[in-house]
């Protein structure tokens, strides 16, 4: 259970108000992640504000399913970086920019 206002998730068990429920605070009822998520399916694990500062964060990490599937049909190498992508796009897409 989410607080009211987003800022707190709910322990099932004990019912205690936490920014996220993480492994050593289920530690200390004798539960691990996987036991929590079994007995309470859907029951969240972070608090809203903790998920939207996490999203924040991690956006300049996801990679764009397009380059996913670049890499996997082999155009991208493993080792070509987002940046590298990103680099190439804007000297390809650049008015003077010599054509192959």
């Amino acid at each position: 259970m989410v607080s009211g206002n987003g800022n707190y998730v709910q322990c099932r068990i004990c019912q205690g108000y936490f920014q996220y429920l993480n492994a050593n605070h289920l530690k200390t009822h004798g539960w691990t992640c996987g036991d929590y998520q079994s007995e309470f399916p859907g029951a969240p694990l972070q608090s809203e504000e903790m998920v939207k500062e996490h999203m924040e964060v991690m956006k300049d990490y996801i990679i764009p399913p397009d380059l996913i599937e670049q890499r996997r049909i082999g155009q991208l190498k493993w080792w070509e970086s987002l940046a590298g992508m990103e680099r190439r796009q804007a000297m390809s897409d650049h008015p003077i920019a010599v054509r192959k």
